[in-house]
């Protein structure tokens, strides 16, 4: 099997992130519309790594899939330094390898080392079965249904990070 790592994703990346979202299957399960042009996916890229950490998992050297760290804001909309919501791409000829599994595994392992992270969440559509397994994989928990504002039912996944605990005996 080739190597799988990650990297931060850049704008020189909008090639293989316009091959994921301009796939319909991707972007339904995703949660948008299909994007039509690189033009486009390069925006909405530009748009992504202003709003959020996106990382590139990597297969053999070729970008295949991304993973988006967005802050999460509490009741003033003020980016909590501890929890992130998490969202990611796969490009579907890669799909039901592993690649987003352990991708995924690198990516919490790189967010856990830039922040104090104490809490994990994401959501997915109730019918996207892969991504519910690479959460599951990553010893994400079901929390329960909603239904977000395009009226689809969604699932919410939680991560707890549980920090390790160094009593000192005197």
């Amino acid at each position: 099997m080739k190597a799988i790592t990650i990297s931060q994703l850049q704008l020189t990346d909008a090639h293989a992130f316009f091959a994921m979202v301009s796939d319909a299957t991707t972007a339904n399960a995703a949660g948008f519309d299909v994007i039509t042009s690189l033009q486009a996916a390069t925006d909405l890229l530009r748009i992504e790594l202003s709003q959020s950490n996106g990382l590139a998992v990597k297969y053999g050297g070729q970008t295949v899939g991304c993973v988006f760290f967005y802050p999460q804001v509490d009741q003033f909309g003020q980016p909590m330094a501890d929890r992130f919501e998490v969202g990611f791409l796969m490009h579907p000829k890669f799909s039901g390898r592993g690649i987003m599994t352990q991708g995924l595994a690198l990516a919490l392992q790189w967010l856990q080392r830039q922040f104090d992270v104490a809490r994990i969440i994401a959501n997915v559509s109730i019918t996207n079965d892969a991504s519910k397994a690479v959460l599951l994989h990553n010893h994400f928990a079901q929390l329960g249904t909603f239904i977000a504002f395009s009226g689809d039912e969604r699932l919410q996944f939680e991560l707890v990070i549980v920090k390790e605990c160094k009593k000192s005996y005197n």
